[in-house]
């Protein structure tokens, strides 16, 4: 994985407590594509069957079929909170957020609006 240095340049607070995880293959229940966010394209509401937690996936995370959703890859939609600052490490970015790791060893998503590279 190819890690960026990001420095936090607006808040951020975390908006779920317990987010929706999955592994690599799993079978979860597909709702609505977001919209609320033109800056936030392709995001899809998820449910998982089992754990019954809920939250939003990158649509290219899926394989879609009708309301069912194979999972290509393991992923979390666990968010960090952050404050202007802040240090990132940046190993993935998609549909305007990226996947990152703080100076706490703590890994979640945070919109890329919030962040700038650090050069």
């Amino acid at each position: 994985m190819d890690e960026r240095p990001f420095f936090v340049v607006e808040a951020y607070t975390k908006s779920a407590v317990d987010p929706i995880m999955f592994n690599k293959g799993d079978t979860l229940v597909i709702g609505e594509l977001y919209q609320d966010d033109p800056e936030w394209p392709g995001w899809i509401w998820c449910c998982h069957p089992i754990t019954g937690k809920a939250g939003w996936v990158p649509q290219q995370y899926l394989r879609i079929q009708d309301r069912q959703g194979i999972a290509l890859c393991d992923y979390s939609a666990n968010e960090l909170t952050v404050l202007p600052g802040d240090t990132l490490l940046v190993s993935t970015q998609e549909n305007g957020w990226a996947w990152a790791q703080n100076t706490s060893d703590e890994y979640g998503w945070v919109p890329l609006r919030h962040i700038q590279p650090i050069i």
